[in-house]
């Protein structure tokens, strides 16, 4: 269904340079849309010239600008998503934005839906919570329609190092000691292509106002990651446990049910499929140097 949707339209990517965005921009030429990506600062309005029938809005500050910028981090998250909605306002397009699992209360363990209590506990995760009210709001009072994903654990080839899942795959291929803060914690880990995916469907909606989670539907521990890279690479890797705060959130992941109904989306690439494929473009990028 996405595919007939998008299929000669015109489509906008903001944050089109990001892990996520280089992969939908090309799953959207694939389909055949249109793509316009912006240059410019998302919260000035002359950055908004293109013409689109659908906005998929990635553009994000993340987490770690708070701490440097928080002004900046607030300005691009929120007045971004302000002017992203404004130009979808003029040109009458359906906005898809991506959220953060991050919004949800850590009192919240085990399968989380889109009903669990929100409570964000840092300045990104707030930050992202207001651009889905702005996101209400706006189809509310005022006829934009849009989808917003809040997003679990994405993880794939090309994606930095800062993040958990690259860094210990990096550190396994050049045989360097990992350090793990909290192996027993589990997360959601989904494949950014079953991130695209979930995000083409999104495309198809035609409710004013949706939010789907969007998560593989099952925790694996950073335990369960580490062990699984060593059956890949068939050798032990390095790593140490080293002391830290205790995780608030020892066990979280999504329940997707609504998304399978609503979107028509479930995920297809289970983690060590996913991991083994990482793995494979990054060892090839490693003999290509």
């Amino acid at each position: 269904m996405a595919a007939d949707v998008l299929t000669g339209s015109r489509v906008g990517v903001t944050g089109h340079r990001g892990f996520i965005g280089r992969y939908l921009v090309a799953a959207l030429q694939q389909q055949g849309a249109e793509v316009w990506t912006p240059t410019g600062d998302v919260c000035l309005e002359d950055t908004w010239s293109g013409r689109f029938d659908f906005l998929f809005h990635l553009a994000a500050a993340m987490p770690g600008r708070f701490a440097d910028e928080p002004g900046a981090g607030f300005a691009v998250n929120v007045d971004g998503t302000l002017k992203a909605l404004e130009a979808c306002k003029l040109q009458g397009a359906r906005l898809i934005l991506t959220s953060t699992c991050g919004i949800y209360s850590p009192a919240a363990t085990g399968a989380i839906s889109e009903s669990s209590p929100v409570d964000p506990q840092t300045p990104y995760a707030q930050s992202k919570l207001m651009a889905e009210m702005l996101c209400r709001s706006y189809a509310t009072h005022f006829g934009v329609s849009s989808t917003i994903l809040r997003v679990f654990n994405v993880y794939g080839a090309g994606q930095k190092s800062e993040f958990l899942i690259p860094y210990l795959v990096e550190s396994a291929l050049e045989n360097r000691e990992a350090v793990v803060y909290n192996p027993a914690s589990a997360r959601d880990f989904v494949h950014v292509s079953d991130a695209v995916e979930a995000l083409l469907c999104a495309a198809a909606q035609s409710k004013p106002f949706e939010i789907f989670n969007i998560g593989q539907g099952q925790p694996h521990s950073v335990q369960d990651v580490l062990e699984t890279i060593e059956h890949i690479l068939d050798r032990p890797i390095l790593w140490r446990r080293s002391e830290g705060r205790p995780d608030p959130q020892p066990a979280v992941y999504a329940d997707s049910t609504y998304a399978a109904s609503g979107l028509g989306w479930r995920p297809e690439k289970s983690l060590e499929r996913g991991l083994r494929d990482m793995i494979e473009a990054m060892d090839c990028g490693r003999d290509d140097r």
